[in-house]
């Protein structure tokens, strides 16, 4: 791992520009000399071969020549004055090259024997000059190297010394006439190979043309995307340096590899402290594991990002929560480099959520003691509710017996005895349906919930059979639309239903026939209910006191317990709903739930 990673897209671009273009420079000049090479040698092999050739013909025309003289020379001599054999033949070779204009500037032809321990030559054709150059000495083995071979009877080409010393290439030929001579056809190296290096002179100049145009072309291409990557990394260096949430860099070894101020504050260290930093080291110890954890899960590549809360050591000893996002980087190769993670300051947070849990842990407890003293309270209640009204029937009773056979008006004594037993039934049949409403509420609150998909036509199908003597009773018309289904629990939806069709029934409009309708519909991730009915209306101050325990709108008037509506704003909170009503004074009311819609 580096110490400091190039984590600058740009830098590593103009790295990369650079090497392409020096690759692309080699690759130029290793194919251009490599082609220049190639011929050279192609041409200089064809060059040997035609020298070869030459001196190949030339040998065997002297042998011709020889063997002619050898055989009518003899013939002749007397007539023609022309001498030997062997000066015939040298004579004709001698004017031969006379009208020869040979094989360029340094081009030679040789013929030479070996006479005592030197290399005698018999000719030497340079041009237009024939001469006979000084014996070489057969123990200058560094001197006329291609004379030697073409005199030790091998035929061939080479490049060597010639018989000055000079670099040559020649071809060498043996003749085998008048005991054993050699041909030596040469050309000096630097005039071969001179048109090849003016040609690779040329060649390199457009090479070097081409590849200076190729790079400024490839420059040109690659510029502005080095200035906007260089912009991109000027953004990001801002960015994360600048940011307001936590940012590090972690290195596989656990390693901080940079950090902004933003992450350095929130743990209370200088940005220098935290470069040198193991991220273990700032880690809770009970949290270590769990980001070893998450960190492998990243290198291993099961999740390329990993998310979760962790708590850091601050400096001053104290705990920061943090969320933590990272993700892994990888090398063109694929291979993992280092975590880049977001740390956000979630303390706060934390804090309110942990108090949170600590008030709904002591609202619950608070709710069940006082569910449970209702429950107490309204059951005990009763018990004297029954002897009071038992008392009271025992005193009407007694004063019954007290008036044996009268058959007159009562007194008015006896009058206001009867009025207050009345009173006081009265009073306990009320306490009676308060107690029996509290013990509702607090069965609610205490009843299990079983969530599912339901089929709301078939619920309230059996909510209106339920009802059905009821409906009859006051002469209402109920009718369902269509309903959507919904995500509740059975039985507690069909408290909700069956409590607006009884509040419908029983706060209905004497003067009309009653009618209540129950509609149903879709609302993104909800469904709505509605029960709406033709009665008398609620004034609008009271619409949200309606929801109230024991709350009723004309108290004399009532024939209820001012629980129905309160009932279901509980119930269809306890299912994930809300409720809300809509009225008007002689018009009627229409109350309405949301529910959640089932899922898939």
């Amino acid at each position: 791992m580096d110490e400091h990673p190039d984590w600058e897209p740009g830098s590593a671009m103009k790295r990369r520009v650079f090497l392409l273009t020096g690759i692309l420079l080699a690759i130029t000049f290793a194919a251009t000399g490599l082609a220049i090479l190639l011929l050279y040698n192609t041409s200089l092999g064809r060059t040997m071969e035609r020298f070869r050739e030459s001196a190949q013909s030339q040998a065997r025309l002297i042998e011709q020549i020889a063997e002619h003289e050898g055989h009518f020379g003899d013939l002749i001599e007397p007539v023609r004055g022309h001498g030997s054999a062997f000066e015939a033949t040298m004579r004709q070779v001698r004017e031969a090259h006379l009208h020869f204009t040979g094989f360029g500037r340094t081009g030679e032809f040789q013929l030479a024997r070996i006479v005592g321990d030197s290399i005698v030559f018999l000719l030497a054709h340079r041009r237009d000059t024939v001469e006979v150059p000084s014996p070489v000495a057969l123990t200058a083995a560094s001197l006329a190297q291609p004379m030697r071979r073409a005199l030790a009877g091998m035929s061939g080409s080479m490049v060597g010394a010639d018989y000055q010393g000079h670099p040559v290439v020649a071809a060498y030929e043996p003749v085998n006439a008048f005991g054993r001579m050699g041909i030596v056809t040469k050309m000096d190296v630097a005039e071969a190979r001179a048109p090849y290096v003016r040609a690779a002179l040329g060649t390199v100049a457009a090479a070097l043309v081409l590849a200076a145009a190729g790079a400024g072309l490839f420059f040109s291409i690659t510029n502005p995307m080095l200035r906007r990557l260089a912009e991109s990394e000027e953004r990001f260096r801002i960015a994360f340096d600048n940011s307001a949430v936590g940012k590090l860099m972690t290195g596989l070894d656990g390693r901080l590899l940079r950090v902004n101020k933003a992450f350095a504050d929130m743990l209370g260290y200088s940005v220098a402290e935290l470069q040198i930093a193991d991220f273990r080291a700032l880690t809770h110890p009970d949290d270590v594991a769990m980001s070893n954890e998450h960190m492998t899960r990243g290198k291993t590549g099961t999740a390329r990002e990993v998310h979760f809360e962790k708590r850091y050591l601050r400096k001053d000893g104290g705990i920061t929560w943090v969320e933590l996002s990272a993700v892994l980087l990888r090398d063109d190769a694929g291979r993992p480099r280092h975590f880049v993670a977001d740390v956000v300051d979630i303390t706060a947070r934390r804090q309110a959520e942990e108090q949170r849990v600590r008030l709904n842990n002591q609202l619950r407890l608070k709710n069940e003691e006082l569910e449970q003293l209702i429950y107490a309270a309204s059951h005990d209640l009763r018990t004297p509710l029954v002897g009071v009204q038992g008392f009271v029937g025992e005193l009407r009773r007694s004063l019954d017996q007290l008036r044996p056979g009268r058959s007159g008006d009562d007194t008015a004594a006896e009058q206001d005895i009867y009025e207050s037993l009345k009173f006081i039934e009265s009073g306990v049949s009320r306490m009676d349906v308060l107690l029996s409403g509290l013990l509702r509420l607090s069965r609610l609150g205490r009843a299990s919930l079983n969530a599912e998909a339901l089929d709301v036509n078939q619920v309230v199908a059996e909510v209106l059979r339920s009802l059905e003597f009821a409906v009859r009773q006051a002469g209402a018309h109920v009718e369902a639309d269509d309903l959507p289904a919904c995500r509740a629990d059975a039985a507690l939806l069909t408290t909700v239903f069956a409590n607006l069709v009884d509040n419908a029934l029983k706060y209905r409009d004497a003067s009309r026939p009653t009618h209540v309708r129950i509609t149903g519909r879709t609302a993104g991730d909800s469904t709505e209910y509605g029960v709406e009915d033709n009665g008398p209306g609620i004034e609008p101050e009271f619409h949200k006191k309606v929801f109230e325990p024991f709350f009723q709108v004309d108290p004399k008037h009532s024939r209820g317990d001012g629980l129905g509506l309160t009932i279901v704003k509980r119930t269809v909170g306890r299912l994930g709903g809300r409720v809300w009503l809509e009225s008007a004074v002689g018009q009627g009311t229409r109350v309405f739930f949301s529910l959640p819609r089932p899922q898939g």
